[in-house]
């Protein structure tokens, strides 16, 4: 916030010198036949003004368009990590769980069969693909601060993706390559 009116300040000082540097011009400069120096100088001074009425609200919607978009980019940042608490989420999210603690005994074979058993634990897990699928449209898209859902989340999607891997790999090389590219994004 503070940078902005400084840059503001800086083109209304840089106008006002260059306002300055014209009117001087105006001043020493002989004016044309039907005309006097003070008529040239004040006819320059309101030109310059005219220009600086433009310049500084220019700098200043500029400056107001980029604040917004790092406030936007913050919201789009939370309404994404605050989605992961949705209730169609959950039923993946405490299956992850208890994966998790089985993991080491499960095959990937049982472990594909229990999903496409429950369909709406198939749902679920889809769902949660989907999810990341957002998450990495809106990396790419540098629609969310990263840093921010990396600290947030980006270990949990991780740990997820390697959990679901086996079921992800039958759903096809495309979404394969996604989830590894939101992997990598988020390491």
């Amino acid at each position: 916030m503070g940078k902005k009116w400084y840059i503001v300040g800086t083109v209304a000082t840089l106008c006002l010198c260059g306002t300055a540097a014209f009117v001087y011009s105006a001043c020493v400069t002989a004016p044309p036949a039907n005309s006097t120096q003070f008529a040239e100088a004040v006819k320059t001074f309101f030109l310059c003004l005219g220009g600086m009425g433009v310049l500084i609200p220019i700098t200043l919607n500029v400056m107001n368009s980029v604040e917004q978009r790092r406030f936007d980019r913050i919201e789009n940042t939370f309404d994404l990590v605050s989605g992961w608490d949705d209730s169609h989420l959950l039923a993946a999210r405490n299956y992850t769980r208890k994966i998790r603690k089985d993991k080491p005994n499960i095959a990937d074979s049982a472990l594909i069969a229990q999903i496409e058993a429950d369909e709406g634990l198939e749902q679920s897990v889809i769902l949660v693909t989907n999810y990341f699928e957002s998450v990495r449209y809106s990396i790419l898209a540098n629609r969310i601060d990263v840093a921010h859902f990396k600290a947030s989340l980006g270990q949990t999607v991780i740990q997820i993706i390697n959990r679901f891997w086996p079921f992800y790999e039958k759903q096809g090389q495309a979404v394969c390559d996604d989830l590894n590219q939101l992997k990598e994004m988020l390491k």
